[in-house]
């Protein structure tokens, strides 16, 4: 499992942007940002089992309807959400920002049919794979920054997103751009994440909203690049 530890798929001289990036989730993972683990683990990233489930079932029927060989996770975090996950024999690639946490993945979860890697998904190749999944990921991002993400995604046949939604009818929503933080849009501006809504315009299949019981709604998208 050592060599996963050095697996990263950057090159070259580091961008500022990429330092402020890696700064910004490397603070939120080593102080807790997104709350405390249950159970004193080292890092959370909030995809707590009785959350998830509604989102673990889609993709684990997904996975088999579609006879996925490779899941690629951008924005992995600790693991928790796709650990949940029947991967029905598929290869997971789980990919985050952030080095130590990374490391901690390999070392808890790493497996011949389990990798993760060091990716900045901004600036970075993405690894191959059938489906990329991207959990509570975009909504966090720039404008900028989430562009430059969807460019690389018509690689993958199949993309599912999910993000956080607030409870609003179709005619109040809008996107507003905000930096790359560890809160979204929803935090600032009391709106959600639309990417089929400008200045993104993206062709997308809702299958799943799941209401938490915070009243937030937690919407799963596909990007289906086979039509």
């Amino acid at each position: 499992m050592a060599a996963q530890r050095r697996c990263r798929t950057g090159s070259g001289a580091v961008s500022e942007a990429r330092r402020q990036r890696v700064a910004i989730f490397a603070d939120v993972y080593e102080n807790n940002g997104w709350g405390c683990a249950p159970g004193g683990r080292p890092y959370y990233s909030d995809s707590p089992a009785h959350l998830t489930v509604p989102l673990r079932r889609l993709v684990s029927d997904f996975i088999s309807e579609k006879s996925i060989g490779t899941v690629v996770d951008l924005g992995c975090g600790d693991f928790e959400l796709a650990s949940g996950i029947n991967m029905h024999g598929a290869h997971y690639i789980g990919v985050d920002i952030y080095d130590s946490l990374i490391e901690w993945d390999i070392a808890q979860f790493g497996s011949e049919d389990r990798t993760f890697r060091v990716v900045d998904i901004v600036e970075d190749e993405l690894p191959d794979g059938d489906l990329c999944m991207i959990h509570t990921v975009l909504y966090l991002l720039s404008e900028q920054d989430v562009r430059r993400v969807l460019t690389k995604l018509a690689k993958y046949p199949n993309v599912l997103i999910t993000d956080g939604q607030p409870d609003l009818p179709v005619e109040a929503r809008r996107n507003f751009d905000k930096a790359t933080d560890k809160y979204t849009r929803h935090d600032y501006y009391d709106n959600g994440f639309y990417l089929e809504l400008p200045p993104f315009n993206l062709d997308i299949e809702v299958l799943l909203e799941h209401r938490l019981p915070s009243g937030e709604i937690m919407r799963t998208i596909l990007l289906d690049n086979t039509r």
